[in-house]
Protein backbone atom coordinates (compact mmCIF):
# COMPACT_ATOMS: atom_id res chain seq x y z
CA UNK A 1 0.00 0.00 0.00
CA UNK A 2 3.03 2.67 0.59
CA UNK A 3 4.13 1.57 -3.00
CA UNK A 4 0.65 3.06 -4.32
CA UNK A 5 0.38 6.08 -2.19
CA UNK A 6 4.11 7.11 -3.37
CA UNK A 7 2.79 6.62 -7.25
CA UNK A 8 -0.22 8.67 -6.42
CA UNK A 9 1.21 11.48 -4.77
CA UNK A 10 4.41 11.71 -7.86
CA UNK A 11 4.54 14.76 -9.77
CA UNK A 12 4.63 13.72 -12.83
CA UNK A 13 4.99 17.46 -14.51
CA UNK A 14 8.82 17.30 -12.74
CA UNK A 15 10.05 14.05 -13.10
CA UNK A 16 12.46 12.52 -15.45
CA UNK A 17 10.85 9.56 -17.59
CA UNK A 18 13.37 7.04 -16.60
CA UNK A 19 12.11 7.63 -13.24
CA UNK A 20 8.63 6.97 -14.31
CA UNK A 21 9.73 4.05 -16.00
CA UNK A 22 11.69 2.32 -13.04
CA UNK A 23 8.93 3.22 -10.87
CA UNK A 24 6.53 0.90 -13.65
CA UNK A 25 9.25 -1.88 -13.01
CA UNK A 26 9.23 -1.78 -9.23
CA UNK A 27 5.52 -2.15 -9.53
CA UNK A 28 5.68 -4.99 -12.04
CA UNK A 29 8.06 -6.70 -10.18
CA UNK A 30 6.14 -6.01 -6.65
CA UNK A 31 3.22 -7.63 -8.01
CA UNK A 32 4.73 -10.61 -9.40
CA UNK A 33 6.63 -11.41 -5.86
CA UNK A 34 2.89 -11.18 -4.64
CA UNK A 35 1.32 -13.38 -7.05
CA UNK A 36 3.95 -16.30 -6.35
CA UNK A 37 4.22 -15.62 -2.67
CA UNK A 38 -0.09 -16.23 -2.30
CA UNK A 39 0.30 -19.03 -5.20
CA UNK A 40 2.46 -21.25 -2.77
CA UNK A 41 0.06 -23.62 -0.38
CA UNK A 42 -0.49 -22.56 3.08
CA UNK A 43 1.64 -24.69 4.49
CA UNK A 44 4.82 -23.82 2.94
CA UNK A 45 4.05 -20.34 3.92
CA UNK A 46 3.36 -21.19 7.40
CA UNK A 47 6.53 -23.48 8.90
CA UNK A 48 10.20 -24.36 7.24
CA UNK A 49 10.60 -27.92 5.58
CA UNK A 50 12.17 -30.41 8.11
CA UNK A 51 15.99 -30.84 7.40
CA UNK A 52 16.75 -34.68 7.73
Amino acid sequence: MAIVRKVINLNYDELDSMYIFATGIVLISNGITCFYVHKLPDKDQIEPPEKK
